[in-house]
């Protein structure tokens, strides 16, 4: 995938968008940046930490929690990172999620995640449409269509972070609030 991202994908978006792009496509696919980990723990979770992926080997330490029960071989590629490393006219009006994950040698399973700070109205709606802006971005390219495809099992999936609430001596001291 991380091939059809930095080939197929640029080129196609390239080629619609050239005459607003100033650098050669060669540029663009040099500077297109792949951020990708594999993992084959049985529990896993991920994160978006400051816009690079944490892959956590215990299923409790990141937002987004898997379980790979026979311990397949999965890669996790930042999305984020790599249209926000193309130029401003592919990426320009899109939403994107944060993470592509897809088994390696099987066909099980295809996914996008995003993972968002806040479960209100406003967030679920936001991360609706950058995992249905990813999903047309990603299939608009023949051959990642074609990939995904292959997958029996495709889904868009949104993760909420658990924020919580700081101890109140620490806001106390830390912060110099006073609470009456």
């Amino acid at each position: 995938m991380d091939n059809l991202l930095k080939n197929e994908f640029v080129d196609y978006y390239y080629d619609k968008h050239h005459a607003l792009i100033s650098k050669t496509l060669d540029d663009v696919r040099n500077n297109a940046k792949i951020e990708k980990k594999n993992t084959n723990d049985i529990c896993f979770s991920t994160d978006d930490v400051c816009g690079c992926l944490a892959l956590y080997p215990n299923k409790n330490a990141g937002t987004s929690r898997f379980t790979n029960g026979n311990g397949y071989n999965i890669v996790i590629i930042n999305y984020d990172k790599f249209l926000t490393s193309l130029p401003n006219p592919v990426q320009r009006g899109k939403q994107r999620c944060d993470i592509i994950m897809y088994l390696v040698k099987q066909t099980d399973d295809f996914l996008l995640v995003e993972i968002k700070k806040s479960s209100n109205d406003s967030s679920k709606s936001t991360a609706n449409k950058q995992l249905l802006d990813t999903l047309e971005m990603l299939i608009t390219v023949p051959e990642i269509e074609t990939f995904i495809k292959k997958f029996q099992i495709k889904r868009c999936c949104r993760f909420i972070k658990k924020i919580s609430a700081p101890d109140l001596k620490l806001k106390n001291t830390a912060l110099n609030y006073i609470d009456f």
